[in-house]
């Protein structure tokens, strides 16, 4: 509860849940659009506490990290084979075109990350002229 006790969004359960989701699927779990913000208030709320339990703080952290990691796996992943799938199926592939075929359920947050993995193939293809 930060800035006035104003109630966050996710718990413990609510994260656990979302794990789960992203271990049983290969593409992206779709998230709140408030997901971050809201694990930054619960985060914040955990380590403000006057009983702080060192239990529940470290497991959401260790679970909010597989989430995130798990999250820029599949990102990139994803940004690697849209890359060559796009340019093995036609000559080049402008780079509107692969900015076009963002993976479904991503994150307003994670937008600037993907792009920037196909802004970086991208360059590295031109520069060896692959392209």
């Amino acid at each position: 509860m930060r800035s006035g006790g104003v109630l966050f969004f996710m718990d413990y359960l609510d994260l656990k849940q979302i794990l789960k989701a992203e271990r049983s699927n290969s593409t992206l779990a779709r998230l709140p659009s408030t997901f971050f913000r809201d694990m930054d208030d619960y985060l914040f709320e955990l380590r403000s506490s006057d009983e702080l339990d060192i239990t529940l703080y470290r497991n959401t952290v260790m679970c909010y990290g597989e989430i995130v990691e798990r999250r820029l796996s599949k990102l990139s992943s994803t940004a690697y084979y849209t890359f060559f799938r796009l340019n093995s199926q036609s000559s080049v592939v402008s780079m509107e075109k692969l900015l076009e075929n963002k993976p479904l359920n991503i994150h307003q947050m994670e937008i600037k990350f993907y792009e920037n993995l196909i802004k970086n193939y991208y360059d590295t293809y031109s520069q060896f002229r692959l392209l």
